[in-house]
């Protein structure tokens, strides 16, 4: 129960403050790298147990948005 409180009051919180910034016209954007371990998956519904491992490499992560504020909604 308290992670739900604190959850929602970090939520009201931030959008209360990312309205006060809020401008007629907007462009947003976010990069960063991703990138996962080694994945191992192992099948127990076989005689022997089967491990196949799956290699991950990393990459880009990007997102972008360009929009219009009109008030209480945005496009």
């Amino acid at each position: 129960m308290k992670k739900t409180i604190a959850l929602l009051v970090l939520l009201s919180v931030t959008g209360a403050s990312s309205q006060a910034h809020a401008v007629e016209r907007y462009i947003s954007g976010l990069a960063g790298i991703s990138w996962m371990n080694q994945i191992d998956i192992t099948d127990t519904n076989l005689s022997s147990d089967t491990t196949m491992k799956l290699k991950t490499e990393g990459g880009f992560t990007g997102v972008a948005a360009v929009g219009c504020d009109y008030g209480s909604t945005r496009a």
